[in-house]
């Protein structure tokens, strides 16, 4: 099985380093606002910092694997509400 390597990236927050993380969980962070573009990324072996906000102009993170869709409920089967209701 072919493991899939991706760059790992440290976070600096008022001089406090953090990680390492790939840039997929950094641009989540990013999204939930964890990280702001006041914040620097650098590669884990590299020792320049860049501004995340500029970073992420550099990086672009490939996203995630599609995710297979949860199974349909089949026709006539109880749901879990009706089934709290029936108790």
């Amino acid at each position: 099985m072919k493991k899939d390597i991706s760059p790992l990236y440290i976070i600096s927050r008022n001089f406090v380093e953090f990680g390492a993380f790939t840039e997929l969980e950094i641009a989540g962070f990013r999204q939930r606002g964890i990280v702001t573009d006041h914040d620097y990324v650098r590669s884990a072996e590299g020792h320049d910092w860049l501004p995340l906000d500029r970073w992420m102009t550099q990086v672009e993170p490939k996203p995630a694997a599609k995710t297979k869709a949860p199974a349909a409920r089949k026709r006539g089967a109880p749901s879990a509400k009706a089934s709290k209701k029936a108790a």
